[in-house]
């Protein structure tokens, strides 16, 4: 019995500083655009002191959805990453 506590309480303390640990990602937009073309050249900056894994960029005008860009980086689930840099 001892040990089955032991064990949910290492699992809940491992959840809490999973949680706790976590970042919300920080989205700049350049505030000079009014309106957006397809010509428009658009720059988004999102950061998280924890790297950023998944980017998708989606317009949507009159129901329609479209998608302007999308970044993709490996996920690691072995070691965590602190501090990583702003990538392009």
């Amino acid at each position: 019995m001892r040990t089955l506590f032991v064990f949910l309480l290492l699992i809940v303390t491992g959840c809490v500083l999973l949680f706790a640990m976590s970042a919300t990602p920080a989205i700049t937009l350049p505030a000079s655009v009014t309106a957006i073309g397809q010509s428009t050249p658009v720059s988004v900056q999102v950061s998280d002191p924890h790297g950023v894994r998944e980017v998708a960029l989606r317009i949507e005008q009159n129901g329609e959805v479209f998608t302007a860009g999308e970044a993709h980086q490996p996920s690691r689930r072995i070691r965590w990453q602190k501090n990583v840099p702003d990538g392009s």
